[in-house]
C-alpha cells in the first residue's frame, strides 16, 4: 500500500497544522526585525553613535513638541523627528533583549 501514496505525502511535515506555519512564520518575522534592531545597535552602541543619540534626545525629544507662536504644520515635523528618536530608542532596546528565552 505504502508504494500506492503519492511521493509527496511521504515527506515530512506534510500534515503540519496551521499553527505551526504560523509559528514558523513569526519566527521569521521576528529574525527579520531582530536583524533591523541588530543593525540600529551596531550603529549607535559606538561611542560616536552614543553621543549623536544623546544629541537627538536632548534637542528632538526633551524638548517641547509645541512652541508658542508655532502652527501646526511645525509641531508636525517636531512631533515626526521625536518619533524618529523614539523609534531607534525601541530598536537599541529589541537588540539589547535578544532572542526570546536567551
Amino acid at each position: 500500500m505504502r508504494d500506492e501514496l503519492p511521493p509527496r505525502l511521504l515527506q515530512r511535515d506534510v500534515f503540519d497544522n496551521e499553527s505551526d506555519r504560523l509559528d514558523t512564520q513569526s519566527r521569521e518575522a521576528w529574525a527579520k526585525g531582530y536583524e533591523i534592531a541588530k543593525m540600529h545597535a551596531d550603529v549607535f552602541n559606538t561611542e560616536a553613535g552614543q553621543k549623536l543619540l544623546s544629541h537627538w534626545v536632548k534637542i528632538f525629544v526633551a524638548r517641547a513638541i509645541v512652541r508658542p507662536g508655532d502652527d501646526q504644520f511645525t509641531a508636525g515635523i517636531r512631533e515626526g523627528q521625536a518619533d524618529v528618536v523614539r523609534q531607534l530608542l525601541t530598536q537599541l532596546e529589541y537588540a539589547r533583549q535578544g532572542p526570546p528565552g536567551g
